[in-house]
This record gives structure tokens, C-alpha cells and sequence, in this order.
């Protein structure tokens, strides 16, 4: 979790969290570390990994639509 929290930029309890939801959600499970008992792994279930790969089509499609306006609008900020 401190691993994730860092990653993510946000605090340990927020990470737990948010966590505890997508746990909930049948999308993460959490697994003990088999060599270091206050380990915890967080992964992703097959529903988990189906749902983040159709996010990641419906970004990058919205990126390839969007991505030049995008740009535009970050450059005018440079």
C-alpha cells in the first residue's frame, strides 16, 4: 500500500481507500506476500483488467480524436 500511495501521490489512508472500494467492486483482490507477512499485494482481478482495458481504448481513441486541439491549448499556455 505505502509503494501504491507513493506512486499515486496521495497519503496511505487515502490509498486504502480507494483500495477497499475497487476490492468491493470485484475489480482489485488483495494477496499476502508469501515472504514477508506484512506485505500486501494488490492485484487486479480479470474484471479489473477487462474494465482497464476498455478505459484505456476509450482514452486513447479520445486522444486521437482530441489530441491535436489538446495540444493547441497546452501550448497557449507555455
Amino acid at each position: 500500500m505505502s509503494e501504491l500511495a507513493q506512486s499515486l501521490l496521495l497519503r496511505h489512508n487515502s490509498v486504502v481507500g480507494l483500495v477497499d472500494r475497487a476490492e468491493r467492486a470485484g475489480l482489485v483482490c488483495r494477496q499476502r506476500d508469501g515472504a514477508n507477512a506484512s506485505r500486501v499485494h494488490v492485484v487486479l482481478t480479470d474484471e479489473g483488467s477487462s474494465r482497464l482495458d476498455r478505459l484505456s481504448r476509450l482514452h486513447l481513441e479520445w486522444l486521437a480524436a482530441n489530441g491535436d486541439s489538446l495540444a493547441s491549448a497546452l501550448r497557449a499556455f507555455a
